[in-house]
């Protein structure tokens, strides 16, 4: 996981589950050894996500990389952080644009809509 440099946390997460959820979960906070925010932390910022979807969602995926881009491009490069995630954003851009080409050529063929970024 990434070194925090400040360990002031200030923000909450919440989100609902079912009883046999909340069950699943506890039992395995409890059988990893660690604290249940930090078992929550280290499952959330450290597990590869594989997002599936439609032209649709693909199309607001890239909406919203845009926008993020738009807004990142008004920052100072001279902070390290900014300019890493500027160049992290260009990446999903990219993968964003290969994608949807793919999924145009896929379509063109008649193959089924469906998308992994």
């Amino acid at each position: 996981m990434a070194k925090i440099v400040n360990r002031y946390r200030d923000r909450i997460v919440n989100f609902r589950v079912t009883e046999d959820e909340y069950y699943m979960i506890e039992s395995r906070i409890k059988f990893s050894g660690l604290r249940r925010g930090e078992y929550l932390r280290r499952l959330l910022l450290e597990q590869k996500i594989e997002v599936q979807g439609s032209k649709f969602e693909s199309d607001r995926i890239a909406y919203e990389l845009k926008k993020m881009n738009q807004q990142l491009l008004e920052f100072d490069d001279s902070l390290e952080h900014v300019k890493a995630c500027k160049i992290l954003l260009n990446e999903l851009l990219m993968i964003v644009d290969k994608n949807k080409k793919a999924q145009n050529k896929l379509n063109d063929n008649g193959a089924p809509e469906k998308c992994t970024n």
